[in-house]
């Protein structure tokens, strides 16, 4: 995996689990890997699911099967820049895309009504 990859995407990786089958199927509903795929990348200790920092959907897509991971026993790591990183600062990246948003939708209502004046 190239620099550009880890500075663009944030990565869950596995390093321990209670249930091999609950993984697979808690990520089979994330990704579209085969099973095959799931197992190996568990097993050899890749990154079995990634997104994109920018997009707000696929971080919150991350952050919900992060919890339903760990909710089965499994032990989840979290990357962001190719570092170690806690569940709080996808929690974080959430709210400060929220916040954008937010922000975006206040400023197109603002030059809305400054154009029906």
């Amino acid at each position: 995996m190239n620099q550009k990859d880890l500075d663009d995407y944030i990565f869950l990786k596995i390093v321990a689990y209670d249930s091999l089958s609950k993984c697979i199927s808690i990520l089979r509903k994330y990704t579209s890997a085969s099973m095959g795929e799931i197992k190996k990348a568990i097993e050899s200790n890749d990154f079995v699911y990634s997104s994109e920092h920018i997009s707000h959907p696929g971080v919150k897509k991350l952050a919900k099967c992060y919890d339903e991971l760990t909710a089965a026993g499994a032990t989840v790591e979290i990357y962001e820049l190719g570092m170690l990183c806690s569940r709080e600062i996808i929690g974080n990246l959430i709210e400060s895309h929220a916040q954008t948003e937010r922000e975006v939708d206040e400023d197109i209502e603002r030059e809305l009504a400054e154009d029906d004046e």
